[in-house]
């Protein structure tokens, strides 16, 4: 799901919202998705590691700006474009006409709208995953987690480096706190634009604004200067 490591290792730090922050070899970088769960099957929320915040409040809202992006529609077909075992794939799609229920009768269920995202991203349709998030960013401009993910999105699926860095920014402008945040913009410039300025730059940043819960900024500062 990244891009740089041999061996990838999925590791669960998940908070009530049901966050999975995925932890790489080289480089230490991690990745927020929301409920993207390395067996293909949709976890359960479990507790909070240290340094991730203990929740995430329901944004209040949603918040429509002017419409850009129109509501996504619910009656859209489902077709696994992934390859899935059959289990995954058919809990992946029930969840999809579940969540849709939901938010046809209520269309303001941000975590809903969350969840209907990854398990599309899950069968692989990723216009509709694109589509859902960019309604969560205008619908709730104030959470971080869409920008994150569309980040991952269009680094890894739909190979837009673009994008991606945009949406990698725009998530750190809208939480300079979540550390992980500079940790994913640290590892895409250091390893995917091989630019060692702004990925130095980035972990200087984040070690300024976090100065209570930079340790792990610092010792990837220090990995980097060490030429590790």
């Amino acid at each position: 799901m990244f891009w740089y490591c041999r061996k990838p290792m999925r590791q669960k730090l998940a908070i009530p919202a049901v966050i999975i922050v995925i932890v790489f070899a080289a480089g230490a970088a991690a990745w927020v998705v929301w409920n993207d769960a390395a067996d293909e099957s949709i976890q359960e929320p479990t507790t909070t590691a240290s340094g991730i915040p203990t929740a995430i409040v329901e944004p209040v809202g949603p918040v429509p700006l002017a419409g850009i992006v129109q509501e996504p529609d619910l009656n859209r077909p489902i077709k696994v474009l992934a390859s899935l075992s059959d289990t995954a794939a058919a809990k992946a799609v029930t969840r999809i006409g579940e969540l849709n229920a939901e938010l046809s009768k209520d269309s303001t269920l941000f975590s809903s709208w969350m969840e209907l995202a990854v398990n599309r991203k899950l069968i692989g349709d990723y216009a509709a995953t694109e589509e859902i998030w960019l309604y969560v960013t205008q619908n709730w401009a104030g959470d971080p987690v869409a920008y994150n993910n569309l980040a991952d999105l269009y680094l890894m699926a739909l190979h837009d480096n673009e994008r991606a860095e945009i949406y990698l920014l725009l998530a750190i402008k809208k939480e300079p706190t979540q550390v992980i945040f500079y940790e994913n913009a640290y590892s895409f410039y250091r390893f995917v634009k091989k630019d060692l300025v702004k990925a130095e730059q980035i972990l200087e940043e984040g070690i300024a604004k976090n100065q209570t819960n930079d340790a792990g900024l610092k010792k990837l500062l220090a990995d980097m200067k060490a030429g590790g």
